[in-house]
């Protein structure tokens, strides 16, 4: 494949690749990263495609494979993080343990101010292992809009939080 055939692609099949990325739930700030990838590594194997496969297939494919590793390595991030959380909730010193039963009483305060429906949410996404897609298929919402309702959450109990500890 020479730079011409790749100019080509990229203005044929760019936007429906970063739109079937943005289907799958790839972060909007990594759409743009992960289609790259995906062409790059369509630039370089593009022999390997068997003829009988489209060119936007084969290439959807890549994007594919490029977001799961995405989910792949952000779910053992998250799992990392998780068992730290829990190392250190072992190793804490008695000073911090007070500290974080006061914040801890302050999230729950600031828990029951959401309403039952929030709350839901918020218990199937962080204790259901539960992803946003599957939540917003049974409230009747689409996936980037359980995400954008869990960030608005997420920001409303840290303002919550921050302003009950600031009262105290």
């Amino acid at each position: 494949m020479d730079d011409v055939a790749l100019e080509r692609c990229l203005q044929q099949h760019g936007d429906a690749v970063r739109s079937y990325l943005c289907g799958m739930g790839v972060a909007l700030d990594m759409v743009d990263d992960l289609a790259q990838e995906a062409f790059v590594d369509y630039y370089f194997q593009a022999d390997r495609r068997p003829e009988e496969v489209a060119e936007l297939v084969w290439i959807k494919g890549i994007a594919r494979n490029k977001a799961r590793g995405l989910f792949r390595s952000r779910g053992r991030q998250a799992a990392l993080r998780e068992r730290f959380a829990r190392h250190l909730e072992h190793t804490a010193c008695p000073s911090a343990l007070v500290a974080d039963d006061s914040m801890l009483d302050q999230l729950v305060r600031c828990l029951d101010r959401l309403s039952s429906d929030e709350r839901e949410v918020l218990e199937r996404y962080y204790t259901g292992d539960e992803g946003a897609a599957s939540i917003g298929a049974s409230i009747g919402r689409s996936a980037a809009a359980v995400r954008m309702a869990m960030m608005r959450l997420r920001d409303q109990l840290r303002r919550c939080v921050t302003a009950a500890g600031q009262q105290t």
